[in-house]
């Protein structure tokens, strides 16, 4: 009875796995319990807290200037994303400047979408914008309300934010109304309810401009100016009398709220 109160005893103090001497006497005991404590508070070996949890994590960062039109672009064609992006796409919502410095907060990837009904009788008509498919029509952020048309029957454009040296009395735009407040996210963004058309009048030291057969004016602050144009089943080409060359604008040129 006595030789087994020893032997186990000694089995307590010390007990040797792996190389590794765990029991009182050992520290290794201490160090497992201090990294189950530590993985249980949400930090990791070196103590760092893990970074908090948000809807936006893994999507694209908002724009920081505008983007240059022909990134949208393969070949002659628009880029289209891929089945799982574009299914599982989403639009960022959290609080953002989306003023034109930001690009107005669209997809590096963003066409606008007019119905060709519309485009035909050139009447001002309600546009939005988008992302090309796999199949090459446009992708609906589940996130989103936005406009979507059908597979065909549509034209996409491609656009850049109005500055003074591109827009002008007949220049195709794409424009928030003048009553819209300014855009805080991708979600307003991509919900606002722009609008299609022609330059009419345009006052660029005011700041304003009038769409044809439209009786509300415009911002120049909200304005988009149309330089790509894409039909399915066609090419992407320039309009608004613009080359491949001196489309792309600078943040410092664009007009913002004021």
């Amino acid at each position: 009875m006595k030789t087994w109160g020893v032997g186990l005893a000694v089995l307590l103090s010390a007990c040797t796995i792996n190389g590794k001497s765990y029991g009182p006497g050992s520290s290794n005991s201490a160090k497992s319990t201090d990294a189950s404590t530590a993985s249980s508070n949400g930090g990791g070996g070196g103590g760092e807290a893990k970074k908090p949890y948000s809807s936006n994590d893994g999507l694209a960062a908002y724009p920081t200037a505008p983007a240059d039109p022909w990134l949208a672009v393969q070949g002659d064609q628009p880029k289209r994303w891929p089945e799982d992006a574009a299914s599982h796409w989403k639009v960022r919502s959290e609080a953002h400047d989306c003023s034109a410095k930001a690009d107005h907060c669209l997809q590096k990837d963003a066409w606008f979408f007019v119905r060709d009904s519309d485009v035909e009788r050139y009447m001002p008509t309600t546009a939005g914008w988008s992302v090309f498919d796999h199949e090459g029509k446009s992708a609906q952020a589940w996130n989103g309300r936005g406009v979507r048309p059908g597979p065909t029957g549509f034209t996409a454009f491609r656009t850049v934010p109005a500055t003074k040296a591109n827009i002008k009395v007949g220049t195709a735009v794409i424009a928030l109304p003048r009553d819209a407040g300014k855009l805080g996210s991708e979600n307003d963004s991509y919900n606002a309810s722009w609008t299609y058309g022609f330059v009419e009048e345009v006052d660029l030291d005011g700041g304003f401009f009038t769409i044809k057969n439209k009786q509300d004016s415009f911002k120049l602050w909200g304005a988009r100016v149309i330089v790509l144009q894409y039909k399915p089943g066609g090419k992407v080409e320039p309009v608004n009398g613009f080359s491949r060359n001196n489309m792309a604008v600078k943040a410092s040129d664009v007009y913002l709220p004021e």
